[in-house]
């Protein structure tokens, strides 16, 4: 996307109870950090009551980017992270400052 963000969507379709899915991507030197969003509904066939990053979608899909999203560090070239079993999640890589 713009500004050389990098976005991925991650999808943990295990049901509920099952454990978390534990996720380390390798991003190198090029992205600093990574904006997390998550997605929640009251059930994984839920159609209202859906938000991603804690604001509401609407049922065209349309919503508004929080502009507050927690942020992961890159540690070793790494981006690490959980996502619970039915859920999923919008994980955005931001790039490193160039020197």
């Amino acid at each position: 996307s713009g500004g050389g963000k990098l976005r991925v969507v991650i999808v943990d379709d295990e049901p509920p109870g099952s454990p978390p899915a534990a996720l380390r991507l390798r991003v190198g030197p090029r992205y600093s950090q990574a904006a997390l969003l998550t997605l929640t509904a009251t059930s994984p066939t839920a159609t209202t009551g859906v938000q991603l990053g804690g604001r509401s979608v609407a049922r065209d899909g349309s919503w508004s980017e929080p502009s507050n999203a927690p942020l992961i560090p890159r540690r070793h070239g790494t981006i690490s992270l959980t996502v619970a079993p039915s859920s999923a999640a919008l994980l955005t890589m931001l790039p490193a400052p160039r020197r």
